[in-house]
Parts: C-alpha cells; structure tokens; sequence
C-alpha cells in the first residue's frame, strides 16, 4: 500500500497552508468453500450431498481501495480562518469462481466517494469560537446487475450528488469549563461493503441502497473539577439527537445466515455519554464511561399500504443501547533497573442485554445477554535508550461468554505478548 504525503506553508494571505496525502492499497484474496460436510460447535460432523456449507465457491478476486486528501486553509485576518477540504474514496473489485461461470464476477465492481467541505471559522480572543460550514457529497457506482434485484443483468453506471452543512460552537465559561454546541445535516454515503459485500458470500451487497441522510444536534461539557499540580478530575458529559432518513441497519437471512444491509425507512436516536478520569501526576489513573443510546424506529406504515408496522417506536436491533468500561492504569519507574518504564493497564468492558431481532416477537433465544469481561495489559520499557519494549496482555481474563451484535460466540480467554525496539531513540 503506497502512501504519499505533502505539506506546504506559504507566507502570503497570514500563512496559507497546503496538504495532500494519499494511498492505495492493492489487496488480493482467495475464498474456498469446499466442505463436503456440515459442522456443529462440537466438532461433530454429517456428510453433505453437495460440496460446500454455504455455498460452492474457489473464488479468487482483487480488492483496490484508494484514498486521497487535499485540505487548503487561509488566514485572511486576527482570529479569522478559511478552509477548503477534500476527500476521495475509491473501490474496485473484479475476480473469478474456478467452480461455475458467474458474469457477475467477471465484470469489476467499482464507487467513487468524493466529498468536499468548505468552513469560516472565527476565535474571539480564545474564549469563544464558532464556525459553519457547508459540503458537497459525490456517490459514483459502476457494476454488472439488474436495477430490478431480477436476473437481467447488464452494466450499470449511476452518479448522485448531495448538499449537507451545518455549525459549531464552543465556549470556555471561565478557566475550566468548556461548552459546546453543533448542528449538521449530514449524510453518510454506502460502504463499499453495503454496496458490493464481502466478497467470500457471507455478506452480499445491495448497490440500491440510498446514502442516509440526518438532523444531528450534539450538546456536551467538559469540567476540570480539579485542576491542581499533582491531581486532576475531568467530567465529560454529551447529549445526541439525530433523527435518520433512509437508515442503513444490516441484516441476516435466517435461513442462510447471510448478511446484508437495506434502507431502514426513518429513525430517531436520542443518545447521551458520561465520562470520568483521575489522574495523579503521571503515575496513575482511573476512570470510566457510560452510555445510553435510545434508537427506535420512526416508519409508521408498512412500505406501500396503510397498516400501521410492528416495528414502529420499537427499538433498533443488533444495536447495544447501554454500555460501558471502566478503566485503571499505574506506571512504575525505575523497577528493577534504573531508567526503566512499567505499566500496568486494567479494563472492565460492559453491555446491557439486548435483542438481535425486533422486540415484537418477544423471544429469549433473540436476546443477547448481559456481558462482563475484563483485560490486562503490561509492558515493560528498558535499554540505555529506552530503545526495548517488552507487552504482555490477557484479554477475557475470566474467559466469560461474549457475543457479537448477531449472537455469535466471540473467541474465550486469549494471551500475547510482543516485543518491540525502536530505531529512533
């Protein structure tokens, strides 16, 4: 994956400034689904009439992703700024099925994202500052499909184009409050894995998906309660409304496990997030954070009738709505060896039970439970320069049961350990 990167000042117009960075990245990759049987969590085995457990594939195929940013900022007066920025996506994949001619494969797949903001931005004296702004989002697709979702397939090529924007504001009430304020209308254009799938048949693609559009209005503060030499107590306290059109949510076929994503219609999400940290000198902390996400379903009417939807001010599945960790860390100089550096760092990982389906059907066997789990990590940095590192980590501790939003086991306890010299010291 090549990278490029570039970065000027100029002396004119108060410090203009100038960046571009860029890479793209050349991935090749193999799906093999050759099983000629089906498998439980056991280990036990029954034999298949036809090969494959999904589906029959040797599928050999090329992802390309591409990513380039340019930013432009002037500085036309005192406290005054101007910036121009843009990015650019691109994805591309095209490859093979040795085991069955598919014209799907044959021909590439291809989304170009270009999105493009310019901002004013203005500082009074550094105790208040607001700026607004307004973007530009391009959405080009090219690929061989039936508009219809049908079989009759042909090259396809569609380019959108969407206006969003939006403001900011931030206040510093005194030495150790900070206030702030925004709007946005913003979109977020389709993935190229929304759009084309995983490539190995587990996800499949939907090219007729349309980019979600949203309200958001984010309210939050930040208070150094206390602010002394050797002690510090920071608060952090959020508030989110959005309210969603056209709401990607992916999904699972039940029958074949596969995933995908679809339009979700509208949804509102009310949101709000806590934090907390103490930390003393350098040589400890410990903190926290809590969340609480209220994302229902605001599609009244089932899509083309007047009967009124079960989901309708349900809550979203597959998406936790109360989580949070706590966390702790200690540093140790000198141990053992002088010069030496040694921190230990605990985590307490948190989520609220939840469904994966729908709450109108009101079964267990769709709950995801209530998960605990807990990691450590230490390393130990040594050497005249500090040049040695030497990490330890066990995540799972307690080897507890964890899940995924869909209810697939995650793996149990795990131990690493990694060693690392810099050049640089």
């Amino acid at each position: 994956m090549p990278q490029l990167t570039y970065e000027k000042r100029f002396k004119v117009l108060k410090g203009l400034h100038v960046s571009l960075n860029g890479n793209y990245n050349f991935g090749k990759s193999y799906s093999a689904d050759t099983a000629s049987c089906n498998y439980n969590w056991l280990g036990q085995s029954q034999p298949k009439g036809v090969p494959g457990e999904l589906s029959y594939m040797k599928y050999r195929y090329r992802d390309h992703n591409g990513a380039a940013n340019f930013r432009m900022a002037l500085f036309p007066a005192d406290g005054q700024s101007v910036s121009l920025s843009s990015t650019l996506t691109t994805f591309s994949r095209s490859g093979k099925d040795e085991t069955a001619y598919k014209p799907t494969y044959e021909h590439p797949s291809q989304s170009m994202k270009i999105v493009t903001g310019l901002s004013y931005k203005y500082d009074y004296k550094g105790k208040w500052n607001t700026s607004a702004f307004v973007k530009h989002y391009m959405n080009h697709l090219e690929a061989y499909l039936d508009p219809e979702g049908g079989i009759n397939y042909q090259d396809f090529s569609n380019t959108t184009s969407y206006w969003g924007g939006g403001w900011a504001s931030t206040y510093f009430w005194g030495r150790h409050t900070q206030l702030r304020l925004s709007y946005e209308y913003a979109l977020r254009l389709p993935t190229s894995r929304e759009l084309f799938g995983s490539g190995d048949d587990i996800e499949r693609g939907n090219s007729n998906l349309k980019p979600e559009s949203s309200n958001n209005v984010n309210i939050s503060v930040t208070a150094n309660a206390v602010d002394l030499t050797d002690h510090r107590l920071t608060i952090d306290a959020a508030f989110q409304y959005r309210e969603i059109k056209d709401y990607i949510r992916r999904t699972t076929n039940n029958d074949s496990g596969r995933a995908s994503s679809q339009n979700d219609g509208r949804v509102r999400n009310l949101g709000t997030d806590l934090s907390i940290r103490y930390t003393f000198k350098d040589a400890f902390f410990v903190g926290g954070n809590f969340s609480y996400i209220d994302m229902r379903s605001l599609t009244r009417y089932v899509t083309g009738t007047q009967q009124e939807s079960k989901n309708y001010k349900e809550r979203v599945p597959a998406i936790p709505y109360m989580y949070g960790n706590g966390e702790a860390g200690l540093t140790l100089r000198d141990v053992f060896v002088k010069g030496t550096v040694l921190d230990i760092h605990y985590m307490m990982n948190y989520v609220q039970k939840f469904s994966y389906e729908w709450n109108v059907y009101q079964n267990a066997e769709l709950d995801i439970p209530t998960q605990f789990s807990h990691d450590l990590f230490v390393s130990y940095n040594f050497g005249k320069k500090s040049e040695f590192t030497v990490s330890v980590e066990c995540t799972n501790i307690f080897n507890a049961r964890l899940y995924d939003n869909f209810k697939m086991q995650k793996p149990g306890r795990a131990f690493a350990i990694k060693f690392g010299y810099s050049f640089m010291k």
